[in-house]
């Protein structure tokens, strides 16, 4: 049995695999809209022309062609501190080499869901649209395609926020630390935290038994 804060730390990493959970599976719905590829998407995003996507880019982008912010709303998001959070949250996960944009490499990771069969169907796609002149950047994707790019984005930044609320959650957390939570998960005492040592760290809860896909999204 766990004490009552490794319980309570247990359910916070449950909390994150349901928010991962829910994030794949827009991924994947996405990714079966035939018409969707990520040589495309990247380009509708890419609002300035720099082959490198800032957050201003990415608000302008679904703002412009997807209709993501209220029509009286402030969305330029060096101006309005929500956007400018949730921004600076989804950066600091995917902005990998710290430059404040992310390339196509880092965009395509923000996009690829854990499942690699669906993740390989996606990376093996052609773009379709952007060699096309006849296509106008607003008419990339069928409306159906851009009515679940518009959610995916909207999770990818409420996820953002709610997985840095769970940090803070943890931090909460009285007579608890890091070291310690680390040697209760170190079942092979060898100073790993292999994807079995999660698995049987929240089964051990006993309230949970994670997939692997869910393990994955930990990592």
């Amino acid at each position: 049995m766990l004490t009552s804060n490794f319980h309570e730390f247990s359910l916070i990493l449950i909390d994150y695999i349901y928010i991962e959970r829910e994030l794949e599976r827009i991924k994947v719905d996405l990714i079966k809209h035939a018409d969707f590829n990520l040589m495309d998407c990247f380009k509708v995003f890419d609002w300035s022309r720099r082959a490198v996507l800032s957050p201003s880019d990415i608000l302008q982008s679904l703002n412009t062609y997807f209709s993501y912010c209220d029509t009286e709303e402030n969305w330029e998001v060096e101006i309005n501190p929500k956007y400018e959070n949730q921004f600076y949250l989804l950066y600091r996960r995917f902005d990998l080499n710290y430059d404040s944009v992310l390339d196509f490499s880092e965009f395509s990771k923000m996009i690829l869901p854990i499942n690699q069969d669906f993740a390989q169907l996606l990376i093996s796609r052609p773009d379709f649209y952007m060699n096309r002149q006849e296509y106008e950047i607003e008419n990339y994707f069928n409306p159906d395609t851009k009515v679940i790019i518009k959610k995916l984005f909207t999770k990818l930044l409420e996820s953002e926020y709610q997985l840095e609320r769970l940090r803070h959650r943890i931090n909460a957390l009285t007579y608890f630390n890091l070291k310690s939570a680390f040697n209760q998960m170190d079942y092979n005492f060898d100073g790993l935290i292999e994807k079995n040592d999660f698995r049987q760290f929240l089964e051990t809860s006993g309230v949970f038994n994670p997939t692997l896909i869910d393990i994955d999204g930990l990592y």
